[in-house]
C-alpha cells in the first residue's frame, strides 16, 4: 500500500446564512479570526472588507448542522454584538491573534494585539477604560455568557503587532501557556517568541527564532519528542520579509528554549512545497502511523495548506492581491531517523468542486486522536481578483 493510499481526505463546501444584525451584514472578508470550541461550532471576529478598513466588532458564532458525511454542510449563524450593560468589549481589527483556551472545558477564546483604529497601526497597550479606545491588553471570551474580559499583564510584554501568529497549549507539567511570534509593529517586522503563563498573566520573552524576521507566518503547536511526548513543540514554515518565505521548517522546543531548522522535502521528491505566506498550518493528530514504501512508521503532525505564493506588485502593497495557492502537505516526522518530510494531499470534494486558491483567510482545526481524523475549517480571505471571499469549507483528513 502507497503512502498516500493510506489517507482520505474530502472537502466539504458550509452553507452559510446570511449574518443581518449590526456592522456585520456581510461574512465577506479577509484578515479575520477563526476558532472552533468543538468539532461542529466556531466564531470568527475581526478581518477587513476593504483595505485598512475593519469590519464590525461584532462576534460570529456559526454551528454547524448534522448532515451526511457525503454531502454538503448546512450551519446556523449567530451574530452576538455588545450590548450596552458590557464594561469591556474588543474595538473592531484587523491581523490579530486569536486562539482558544488550551482547556477545552473553559469553551473560551484569546485576542490579542491587531491592527485598527484611525490611523490602522497597532493596537496600543491601554491599562484605563477612559483613554481613547478604551483598554487594550489581553482579551478573553466567554462563549457560554457572551462576555469578553480584558486582562492585565505583566512581565516582558510584547510589542504589539498585526500579522503575528500564536499558539496556545497546555505544557507537560499543566501550564496553559500562550505563546506568540513574529509580525508587524509600527516600522518593520519580528521574529521574537512571548509566551504567556494564562494563570499568572506574566509574560516571558523566549529566544528569537532563525530570520529572517517576518509577518504573515503561522506557528503550529505539535507533538513532542519521543522522550517528552506530552510537551507539544512549536514548529513554523513560510512567512513574508519583503518576499515570500518557504523552508527550512523552524522548530522551538520550550524544554530546551532553542530553535532548531529542518529542511523538509516533498516525499519522492527532491523538492520543497512552494514559498508562500498568510497560509494555513495546524497540528495533525492521528494514534495510527504512515508506513511508507520501505516500511518505515512516520507519524503525522501538522497540515501546511493554501496561502499566498507570490505578493502583490510593490506599487499596490496590501491594497492588491497576488498569486495564490490550492495546495495541501502532511507535515510527517520519523523518530527513527528524527527527520521530517512532507507529503503531497489530493483531496476529492464534493460535486468535484473545491475552494478557490486564497491568502489572508481565518482558519482552525480539531482533531480526534484515537480515530486519526482532523478537521479543517477555512472562512473567506482574498483570491487573485482582488475581493474578499465570504465561502466555508470543512477538510476532513482522516488515516485509513
Amino acid at each position: 500500500m502507497s503512502i498516500q493510499s493510506q489517507l482520505s481526505a474530502i472537502w466539504r463546501p458550509i452553507i452559510l446564512p446570511k449574518a443581518t444584525s449590526g456592522a456585520t451584514s456581510t461574512l465577506q472578508r479577509s484578515s479575520q479570526n477563526l476558532c472552533l470550541v468543538s468539532p461542529t461550532c466556531f466564531y470568527l471576529f475581526g478581518g477587513e472588507l476593504k483595505p485598512r478598513t475593519p469590519v464590525g466588532d461584532e462576534v460570529v458564532k456559526v454551528s454547524l448542522k448534522p448532515t451526511p458525511s457525503s454531502s454538503t454542510l448546512s450551519s446556523e449563524v449567530d451574530v452576538r454584538a455588545k450590548s450596552g450593560s458590557e464594561s469591556f468589549w474588543p474595538r473592531p481589527r484587523v491581523g490579530a491573534c486569536m486562539t482558544r483556551h488550551p482547556d477545552p472545558a473553559k469553551r473560551s477564546l484569546i485576542l490579542w494585539g491587531g491592527r485598527g483604529g484611525k490611523d490602522m497601526a497597532p493596537l496600543p497597550y491601554s491599562s484605563s477604560q477612559e483613554e481613547e479606545g478604551g483598554k487594550e491588553d489581553l482579551w478573553v471570551y466567554q462563549t457560554e455568557t457572551n462576555q469578553w474580559d480584558c486582562k492585565s499583564t505583566s512581565g516582558d510584554k510584547p510589542e504589539m503587532r498585526s500579522y503575528g501568529t500564536a499558539a496556545s497549549v497546555r505544557s507537560s507539567d499543566g501550564r496553559d501557556i500562550l505563546y506568540v511570534h513574529a509580525g508587524c509593529p509600527s516600522k518593520g517586522r519580528l521574529g521574537t517568541l512571548h509566551s504567556l503563563d494564562l494563570s499568572t498573566n506574566v509574560w516571558t520573552q523566549l529566544p528569537d527564532a532563525p530570520g529572517p524576521a517576518r509577518g504573515g507566518t503561522v506557528l503550529a503547536a505539535i507533538s513532542g519528542s519521543s522522550s517528552h511526548p506530552t510537551e507539544k513543540l512549536l514548529a513554523r514554515w513560510g512567512g513574508f520579509c519583503g518576499e515570500e518565505i518557504g523552508g527550512p521548517l523552524d522548530i522551538f522546543d520550550p524544554l530546551k528554549s532553542s530553535w532548531s531548522s529542518h529542511k523538509v522535502l516533498i516525499e519522492g521528491t527532491l523538492q520543497e512545497p512552494p514559498k508562500r505566506s498568510v497560509h494555513g498550518f495546524v497540528p495533525f493528530k492521528s494514534a495510527k502511523k504512515f508506513v511508507t514504501d520501505k516500511g518505515e512508521e512516520k507519524e503525522g503532525v501538522a497540515v501546511l495548506f493554501m496561502g499566498e505564493g507570490q505578493g502583490a506588485p510593490a506599487e499596490l502593497g496590501h491594497d492588491g492581491a497576488g498569486k495564490f495557492l490550492e495546495d495541501i502537505y502532511i507535515l510527517l516526522h520519523s523518530s527513527d531517523s528524527d527527520e521530517y518530510t512532507f507529503l503531497k494531499v489530493e483531496p476529492s470534494s464534493i460535486e468535484g468542486k473545491g475552494p478557490e486558491p486564497r491568502g489572508w483567510f481565518a482558519f482552525d482545526s480539531w482533531s480526534d486522536e484515537e480515530e486519526g481524523s482532523t478537521r479543517i475549517i477555512i472562512h473567506g480571505g482574498l483570491h487573485e481578483t482582488n475581493e474578499r471571499l465570504s465561502d466555508a469549507w470543512l477538510l476532513e483528513i482522516k488515516l485509513v
